[in-house]
């Protein structure tokens, strides 16, 4: 079950990452550094579509690390909703830009 947390984390990181690099041309790290700099990218921006991609992408990234770190997560499979729901509107506000 915390695969399905993870996976869709990457999911909607690696969408967002694909929209920086392909739709403007940004240069994204190879590093470890590519989440904070794709969240940021979206988090500093004037438009409110964009800011909300870095929400979620935060929301999702703080349950990503509950299920990697937590030896016990009450409300697993409640978070599963609501991360699958998160990513679903990260990929529908990406394809609105």
């Amino acid at each position: 079950m915390q695969q399905l947390i993870i996976k869709t984390y990457y999911a909607a990181l690696i969408q967002a990452r694909y929209y920086l690099r392909h739709s403007e041309g940004l240069s994204i790290p190879k590093t470890g550094e590519v989440q904070r700099y794709v969240q940021q990218q979206f988090a500093v921006s004037p438009d409110r579509t964009r800011r909300k991609i870095a929400e979620n992408l935060r929301y999702l990234r703080s349950y990503r690390r509950k299920v990697d770190y937590d030896d016990a997560v009450p409300g697993l499979s409640g978070i599963e909703l609501i991360a699958i729901g998160i990513a679903a509107k990260v990929r529908y506000n990406l394809s609105s830009l």
